[in-house]
């Protein structure tokens, strides 16, 4: 049975997380979006930033658990997951 993460270990795969600004950039953007409403291809708009980057800043954020990810079709809509934050 694996053991699960302190919280000192957890802050600091968050802090790890978001330690780039483009990263907390996105956190904000899916904090005044309506939940799953934002796709990779508005956050490479937005941003300024190629697809292929949004999605590796967005992968980064999934793996601490800070975001969902739904996927609605083709589209795969993110949000913050409020149960962590």
């Amino acid at each position: 049975m694996p053991k699960s993460r302190g919280l000192v270990d957890r802050i600091c795969d968050y802090n790890g997380a978001l330690s780039d600004p483009q990263r907390i950039k996105m956190m904000k953007i899916m904090g005044s979006s309506p939940a799953d409403s934002v796709t990779v291809s508005d956050f490479a708009r937005i941003l300024g930033i190629s697809q292929p980057s949004a999605t590796k800043h967005l992968k980064i954020l999934h793996a601490v658990d800070l975001i969902d990810r739904k996927r609605i079709g083709t589209a795969v809509y993110y949000s913050m997951n409020l149960k962590v934050i």
